[in-house]
């Protein structure tokens, strides 16, 4: 693994040792349940993997996953805590990977992260690592005017929500198909942020992983919602010319 690269990213998280570790929180483990079903036996791809998080509920799968990031401290803790993946430094911009390497792409809170107008390339980039028919599985924040107010990195550096109409015609502009869309989220995930963001600076707890916040979160994510997109998208057959 090469320590230095420039790779690229608009918002990069700060690796904070005594915050980030490989603990799954609230929303690992609901993206992992939204997920499951879709990635047995499957070669998978988690881009933006983080400290492995979301990694560490794999033990008991059968498939293979390989994730990347773009921070070598946070893939350090994600590779020690997880010796059954493969990790691995690297751009969604410029995947390393052959063509049609992988069953299985997952995408998780990443998009907003990336440079203002880059979507269609990570998309075209993720499309062509993909096997025929093969998945790409999306979280997002949803543009929404709530969302928007409470959500403190929006105004502080840009954080960017997402309209559905717009990811549909980005995605089907790079040969993607939207096969199952849910809305997730409300009122008390918008506005745990807030409490999120002071707890992770002021005392380097995450409050994700709060049994009764967790309680909260999940009981307004069984429901539907209005704050974050969940979208399965299927790469489409290349047409002949």
């Amino acid at each position: 693994m090469k320590a230095k690269k420039k790779l690229n990213i608009t918002h990069e998280l700060k690796y904070l040792k005594k915050f980030d570790t490989s603990t799954p929180d609230v929303f690992h483990k609901i993206y992992f349940e939204l997920t499951k079903t879709y990635l047995e036996k499957k070669k998978v791809l988690n881009i933006g993997c983080w400290t492995g998080n979301y990694e560490t509920m794999f033990k008991k799968e059968k498939c293979q996953v390989t994730s990347i990031d773009l921070n070598f401290q946070a893939l350090q803790i994600a590779r020690s805590a997880n010796p059954y993946c493969d990790f691995l430094l690297a751009d969604v911009l410029k995947l390393p990977f052959k063509k049609q390497s992988f069953d299985v792409v997952t995408f998780f809170t990443v998009l907003e992260h990336l440079p203002p107008k880059s979507e269609e390339i990570a998309f075209r980039e993720i499309n062509g690592i993909l096997k025929q028919n093969g998945l790409l599985v999306i979280t997002t924040p949803s543009d929404h005017f709530v969302s928007n107010i409470l959500d403190i990195s929006h105004w502080l550096v840009g954080h960017r929500h997402y309209k559905v109409e717009k990811l549909k015609e980005i995605l089907n502009n790079c040969g993607f198909k939207i096969e199952k869309m849910l809305l997730k989220g409300g009122f008390w995930t918008d506005f745990s942020i807030v409490f999120f963001y002071l707890f992770k600076y002021l005392c380097g707890l995450n409050i994700y992983k709060n049994r009764f916040v967790e309680r909260i979160l999940r009981k307004e994510y069984a429901k539907g919602g209005y704050r974050d997109i969940f979208l399965v998208c299927r790469k489409q057959e290349e047409k002949k010319s």
